[in-house]
């Protein structure tokens, strides 16, 4: 089953001429189970006035992790977008995350950084409904800013994104995902180094 959500929100107060103002975006409703409620989501939308957000969330159970992914649509600048999807183990989940790294990547701890996307891993343990049997799932959020229409808005970098990946990651585990483990992600700012082969993404023409 997939829980679909969507809302268009704007902030109605006064904007003082000539003053430069934070990002009149509000996601904190409720959308993407309150995962984007950390204020650099809003800030990562530029001078955007109003969005809309849509939610997928489709849960898993004993034999598959949950899915969540969001979309923010930045009133025609900047749009966002956020996801977390697991595998059973390691090996899984670096076979899916290659089609979410950026082109541009680079390494730091726990995940890979352009300068409008990022990943970051993270391991979830939950409990079945069924009978209480703790699980293991191998997880990946993606954070990704894309400028709406060709907009020159500049590109957020690598540490913007980073901080977005991981702030994510923190907000799903806690509020979507239920894990039972504490989270343990590294804070900015993050060491960049170069990208280990058999994590490059698939060039153009290549088999994933």
């Amino acid at each position: 089953m997939v829980g679909l959500g969507a809302g268009l929100y704007g902030w109605h107060r006064h904007l003082d001429q000539g003053v430069q103002h934070p990002p009149a975006v509000d996601l904190s409703h409720g959308e993407c189970r309150g995962t984007l409620d950390d204020p650099r989501f809003a800030a990562s939308l530029g001078s955007t006035r109003q969005v809309r957000v849509d939610t997928t969330f489709i849960p898993g159970g004993s034999t598959l992790p949950d899915l969540l992914s969001c979309f923010v649509d930045g009133e025609h600048r900047r749009d966002l977008s956020v996801r977390v999807s697991g595998a059973g183990d390691e090996q899984d989940r670096t076979t899916l995350e290659r089609r979410d790294v950026p082109a541009d990547a680079q390494s730091f701890p726990a995940g890979e950084a352009g300068d409008r996307a990022a990943v970051v891993r993270f391991t979830c343990v939950t409990r079945s409904g069924a009978d209480g049997k703790e699980l293991t799932w191998y997880y990946t959020a993606t954070a990704a800013v894309q400028n709406a229409g060709g907009n020159s808005d500049p590109a957020p970098g690598r540490q913007k994104t980073a901080e977005l990946a991981v702030a994510f990651a923190h907000r799903a585990a806690e509020k979507a995902l239920g894990c039972t483990n504490t989270i343990d992600l590294p804070e900015g700012p993050y060491v960049f180094s170069p990208l280990p082969p058999q994590l490059m993404p698939p060039r153009a023409g290549q088999g994933s």
